[in-house]
């Protein structure tokens, strides 16, 4: 194999390591499981992320005892403040987001849903790891409209209806927890058969940056590393062609 054969397969891996690192922000681990009602658990369960992402979001349209996701608009440069809550417990019940998320920053958007099928209610618990620090959540019924018309995707509906988690304080079992710590999110919820209980979850952009078009940097950067190679190459080419001369 010659030396300009070996350069062009280096451009080749060269290009698909660029391709790679233009994927998308995502889930990379986690765990749940079906709780009883008194909290023991009961089997374990997928996180399940949806790709191509639904169409529509809304009540029972895809009920599972999965925990469903999807990944929404990654590395957004936000044009407004989005104000987000640092978790939420009963103790969020009546207050306002407590977490600014200024605009200009780099972020991406991740959408959970719990839309249990049957007739009683389905408990969950577990934990999701993403590849970016979380910088805060949305789960207050009132503000999922105003996020995703940021954080959204354009070819996804959210029938939401007004539905949030749920901050019951009448009934323990009505009242849904979420905390998060760096990359982790964990939760505890739970739903009946006429509840979608949806979570976005917002990370840090700013460790997946844009990367130039994979022909600019192998025109500018890439390339200027193997023109070297290619010249040794083609110097040695011409020297046997005299010699065969």
């Amino acid at each position: 194999m010659n030396t300009l054969v070996k350069c062009l397969q280096l451009a080749a891996v060269s290009l698909t390591v660029l391709a790679a690192n233009q994927a998308q922000a995502a889930i990379v681990g986690g765990s749940a499981n079906l709780l009883t009602r008194s909290g023991l658990p009961i089997e374990p369960v997928d996180i399940t992320v949806l790709d191509p992402a639904p169409s529509t979001v809304q009540l029972n349209l895809l009920e599972s005892k999965n925990v469903l996701s999807f990944n929404e608009q990654q590395n957004v440069t936000l044009s407004e403040d989005v104000m987000a809550w640092d978790g939420f417990d009963l103790s969020k019940a009546n207050i306002d987001p407590n977490v600014l998320i200024p605009t200009g920053s780099s972020v991406n958007s991740h959408f959970l849903f719990f839309d249990p099928p049957g007739d009683g209610r389905t408990y969950w618990e577990g934990t999701i790891e993403f590849d970016s620090e979380i910088l805060g959540i949305v789960g207050h019924r009132f503000q999922f409209k105003s996020t995703s018309n940021l954080l959204g995707l354009a070819d996804t509906t959210y029938n939401l209806n007004g539905r949030g988690l749920d901050t019951n304080n009448t009934r323990d079992e009505l009242t849904d927890v979420v905390s998060f710590d760096g990359n982790t999110l964990s939760f505890y919820i739970s739903a009946g058969p006429l509840g979608l209980d949806p979570i976005r979850v917002i990370t840090n952009g700013s460790q997946a940056t844009a990367v130039p078009e994979p022909l600019t940097v192998l025109g500018t950067g890439t390339a200027l590393g193997f023109i070297p190679l290619l010249k040794r190459a083609y110097s040695r080419k011409q020297k046997k062609t005299k010699k065969k001369g």
